[in-house]
């Protein structure tokens, strides 16, 4: 079964004609991965907008699991399971990784035994290939190296898509 579905979307801001996206449809499955190519102002970014609840959809339907969805918040499309990594990066840089890898989850750090916690966050860490210490200043940290911390703590939240 699709994780994610999207159905004949289509998008037009507010007073152009111009269709920034016009009758897309997509899905995806577990451990999927897709790439979305194409040049400046194809739509790209509107589309990761739409998916992750950052602009509404416009016209279509949208599935996750099989459900029908709406997201009119970023907050909506996460706690659905839909996380979206954009160029600048949503880690809070005065903070250590470990507390960045935390700021997803449901009910904050304490939410788990922190001995279980800290062994997942190692774990997604050492899956993802990512070499560096959990109390590290996340200011210390090369701009791809915050990505990858912001992917991993979608990772450690759950999330489905991202």
């Amino acid at each position: 079964m699709e994780s994610f579905t999207l159905k004949n979307v289509s998008f037009t801001y507010p007073e152009q004609e111009k269709k920034a996206l016009e009758d897309i449809s997509l899905s995806l499955y577990q451990g999927e991965l897709l790439c979305v190519a194409g040049l400046s102002g194809s739509g790209k970014s509107v589309l990761a907008d739409i998916i992750s609840g950052r602009t509404s959809k416009g016209r279509g339907r949208m599935y996750v699991d099989g459900r029908p969805a709406v997201f009119t918040s970023i907050s909506q499309a996460q706690t659905a399971g839909i996380f979206c990594v954009r160029y600048r990066t949503s880690v809070i840089n005065d903070i250590s990784v470990e507390e960045n890898l935390c700021l997803l989850q449901k009910q904050g750090c304490m939410s788990f035994p922190a001995r279980q916690g800290i062994i997942r966050m190692r774990e997604t860490l050492k899956t993802l290939e990512v070499d560096c210490r959990l109390q590290a200043p996340v200011a210390s940290l090369s701009l791809m190296e915050r990505h990858t911390i912001e992917i991993c703590r979608a990772f450690c939240a759950g999330m489905k898509v991202l």
